[in-house]
């Protein structure tokens, strides 16, 4: 009984035994399993943070015990070494240092930070803006924190970038100096700056209620909306205009604007727009062209007016009379009197003259006490009528003020078919028919066909002496100083061309280069001219004296002559004069052919010659060409600066300097003769000048012995 209990005991234990040693090895491969896992989840997390495009870093007590891949590249380091066991202080900018301890004392409190921007120093001496957010982990078995950053440096520099693109479009919008404003597709106003009200006298404000058409004058509208349209369609472009705006107050003013459209996202969704304010300019425009035009005294078309006609053949030559009138005695009553009075007298008999003609005549004044009257549907007996009308009219005494005037003139008429082919030729014939009428004792006409050439040149004979003056050596040149108004230095001349006949002696200029002109004479004798001023010019170089631009004169014939540029280059090249010291002088009947004009300047000035436009301000018949010129150098006519003590003259002259620097260009003033003619050019900055104040036209001989005391005229502006 006893072993059976203890039989059945042991298998009972055995039985126990069994159980837990089951039990025992299933917990140890349980605990395994979880090792094993533990081990897979840590090589998964280590994975994933090592290949993690974010910047890990963990540390204790503020030093780095572990760094990834994307955080050593953060950092410049090349290996983990470089950053484990530095302190996160060595890196922090000195600026967020106090912000990074406060924000890591609360995260050891375990309190939540939220994402915050640091600047650190890298170990390769650059400085990153840093994105980043930390918290407390376990690591090693020890407390610690982690920080996840992003390097947001490039995203800074692009947002201040943009922040500073916006702050000087800001500027650029708010301080131009110019209205700047926007429109969306429908013509609205989006936007407009400050000057906008100045210029519109609406606000802002006002005008983002606004079509920009409401604001554009009737007679600009078409074409505005044109451009507005050329700006905002599909590939549209930058594009001008000029227009008139209609203000708050109901003026007027002239803009100058430039419209550029407004791209998003490859598609136009409105216009910017730039304007100018530029009244005033059209305003001395208009006035300039208004002088280059008419008579700036008697309000007639001048020379100018004339001669555009001419060129345009807008004159029918068919039945054209052409009376040429000077009046007598002016001189006298103009020295006596004064120019105050002579100026009186010149309108008074601008006025007469319009009265006693019809409308269908034309009235220009040609100069100083000079009219040309052309009648245009006229006969012999015709131009008869008229001379007998405007000798009663200009006859009859004059009210001056209180003094009472006595004048008369001298009429020369001559007409077409009779006297000559063209327009030109007739008012030159007229001219010397003029000049018989005064020999003839003056208030009366004469025709051209009637004179008698009794004991004077014919334009025939003038001719033919002309031929034999080039090869009897009977034509010669005077030079007349050019003088740096500022310096007194002498830096130029002028060649004068004159003729001392061997019977006549001298004969005028005015008389003899008209006939050469029109005969072809003028080619030969400009090249001869040429020749002399250019061979002088370098002999003066050569015997010492200071190097001087020396100018000539081109005629028109001569300058529209195929040969202009090889002759100049030619004449260079035989007298070895450099081209810098020569200057060629047109006038305004030289730019009827703007096209010729322009292409012949330039080849001109290719050879390195200066060119000078002369007589500037008498009637420039291509102003508005004036700035496609290749000029260096505007002369002043004489008229203007011997008129200076008028105010119209003033302001002409005051414009024209104004107007030539404005262009780069050098103004020299002729006729200067008197001390106050001197201190007002210098005192509105003229910067050369030429007159018998400083000396009359020399001799090449007589020429060398002006140079001091010419500069001794001239009080220095810095010393006046």
């Amino acid at each position: 009984m006893e072993v059976i209990f203890v039989f059945t005991l042991i298998i009972l234990l055995l039985i126990i035994a069994g159980k837990y040693i089951t039990l025992a090895v299933r917990d140890v491969t349980k605990r395994k399993q979880t090792e094993r896992e533990l081990i897979e989840s840590e090589h998964r997390y280590r994975s994933l943070v090592e290949v993690s495009p974010k910047a890990i870093l963990v540390f204790q007590e503020n030093h780095i015990i572990f760094a990834n891949q994307a955080a050593m590249k953060l950092f410049g380091a090349v290996n983990e070494q470089d950053l484990l066991g530095k302190s996160i202080f060595e890196f922090i900018h000195d600026e967020d240092r106090v912000e990074l301890i406060n924000n890591l004392t609360r995260l050891s409190k375990h309190e939540n930070v939220a994402i915050r921007e640091y600047r650190f120093h890298t170990l390769d001496g650059r400085t990153i803006f840093v994105d980043s957010v930390g918290t407390n982990i376990m690591f090693n078995g020890q407390p610690a924190l982690m920080t996840v950053g992003s390097d947001v440096t490039e995203k800074k520099s692009l947002q201040e970038q943009i922040k500073m693109s916006e702050q000087r479009y800001k500027s650029l919008f708010d301080y131009h100096s110019d209205a700047v404003y926007s429109l969306d597709l429908a013509g609205r106003f989006t936007s407009a700056n400050g000057v906008c009200e100045t210029l519109s006298g609406y606000s802002p404000q006002e005008l983002l209620d606004k079509n920009f058409s409401e604001l554009i004058h009737e007679e600009d509208l078409a074409e505005t909306i044109r451009i507005f349209h050329l700006t905002t369609q599909d590939g549209g472009s930058q594009q001008n205009n000029r227009f008139r705006l209609k203000r708050k107050n109901g003026d007027s003013i002239h803009l100058d604007t430039t419209t550029i459209p407004i791209i998003v996202d490859g598609q136009t969704v409105g216009m910017y727009g730039i304007a100018k304010d530029i009244t005033e300019q059209i305003k001395n425009q208009e006035m300039i062209q208004h002088l280059a035009y008419h008579d700036y005294l008697t309000g007639l078309p001048n020379r100018n007016m004339l001669e555009s006609l001419l060129a345009n053949e807008t004159i029918p030559i068919e039945k054209v009379a052409i009376l040429f009138i000077d009046l007598d005695r002016f001189k006298i009553i103009n020295d006596t009197l004064g120019h105050s009075m002579g100026d009186l007298l010149l309108k008074r008999v601008a006025e007469r003259l319009k009265a006693s003609l019809t409308e269908k005549d034309l009235i220009f004044r040609q100069g100083g006490d000079e009219f040309i009257v052309i009648l245009t549907d006229s006969d012999r007996e015709r131009a008869g009528a008229a001379a007998n009308q405007i000798l009663e009219a200009l006859s009859t005494p004059y009210k001056l003020n209180t003094t009472e005037v006595y004048t008369s003139p001298s009429i020369g008429i001559s007409l077409a078919q009779e006297d000559g082919e063209t327009v030109a030729t007739l008012i030159k014939h007229a001219d010397f028919a003029m000049y018989q009428a005064k020999k003839a004792g003056k208030k009366t006409y004469r025709y051209y066909s009637c004179i008698k050439y009794e004991g004077d040149f014919d334009p025939l004979t003038m001719e033919l002496e002309l031929h034999k003056a080039l090869k009897q050596k009977e034509l010669f040149l005077h030079y007349q100083p050019k003088v740096n108004l500022q310096t007194g230095k002498m830096f130029g001349a002028e060649a004068l061309l004159r003729w001392n006949h061997s019977k006549r002696g001298m004969v005028s200029p005015e008389r003899f280069i008209p006939v050469a002109e029109e005969s072809g004479l003028i080619i030969p004798i400009g090249e001869w001219v040429l020749s002399q001023a250019c061979s002088q010019n370098k002999k003066w170089q050569e015997n010492g004296l200071p190097p001087i631009v020396i100018s000539v004169n081109l005629s028109a014939r001569q300058f529209s002559h195929a040969s202009i540029v090889a002759t100049v280059e030619k004449i260079l090249g035989e007298t070895g004069l450099e081209p810098q010291y020569l200057e060629l002088e047109i006038t305004e009947s030289m730019t009827f052919d703007i096209e010729h004009t322009i292409s012949t300047l330039h080849e001109l000035k290719k050879l390195g010659v200066l060119i000078s436009i002369d007589d500037f301000g008498t009637g420039f018949s291509s102003l508005n060409y004036l700035k496609q010129f290749p000029v260096d150098t505007l002369k002043i006519d004489q008229s203007f600066v011997r008129e200076l003590n008028h105010n119209h003259d003033v302001t002409i002259v005051k414009t024209i300097i104004s107007m030539a620097h404005h262009l780069q260009l050098k103004v020299v003033a002729e006729g200067i003769e008197t001390r106050e003619q001197l201190v007002f050019l210098q005192q509105h900055d003229c910067d050369e000048g030429q007159g018998y104040f400083f000396s009359k036209p020399l001799s090449a001989e007589e020429f060398n012995k002006v140079w001091t005391r010419i500069e001794r005229l001239v009080v220095k502006k810095k010393d006046a």
